[in-house]
């Protein structure tokens, strides 16, 4: 499951194609197939379910005690610190549309674009491109005012 939610479907169109392996099974299958075995060879299922229970429950908005950032757009809006928002755009795990919006409701955000055919793993695949990004970010920002 993880896998097909980590990379986007031109990736997996471009690798793989409608090809069959040595089996008579797609490949596409076979390589998924493989991936969750590594996967569950190195990594404790249960250690992912808390990971992913952790995430879905995430709410930078709950249990503040400060007035009127009780909510996570507040909470957002509050961030004083230049950040970065990287959205990639084949990203299904998570959507482009939700980077925009932490963009836009962190008031020193710059939004930038990982172009990617690989989606969610295009962070690991890019990395060329994603360090351009945080050295363009970087040097936008002014530290002689501190």
């Amino acid at each position: 499951m993880a896998m097909s939610t980590y990379r986007s479907w031109d990736s997996f169109t471009t690798r793989f194609g409608r090809q069959y392996d040595a089996s008579e099974q797609f490949a596409i299958a076979t390589y998924l197939q493989h991936q969750g075995q590594k996967l569950t060879e190195q990594f404790d299922a249960n250690t992912y379910i808390t990971l992913t229970h952790a995430m879905d429950g995430h709410d930078v908005g709950r249990d503040r005690t400060v007035p009127n950032l009780s909510d996570y757009e507040s909470v957002l809006q509050s961030i004083q610190q230049p950040t970065l928002v990287v959205a990639i755009d084949s990203d299904i795990l998570y959507p482009p549309v939700e980077q925009q919006e932490l963009a836009n409701l962190i008031p020193n955000a710059q939004l930038a674009w990982l172009k990617s055919t690989h989606g969610h793993d295009a962070f690991l695949i890019d990395m060329d491109a994603l360090n351009e990004i945080l050295i363009s970010f970087r040097q936008s920002l002014d530290f002689s005012a501190s």
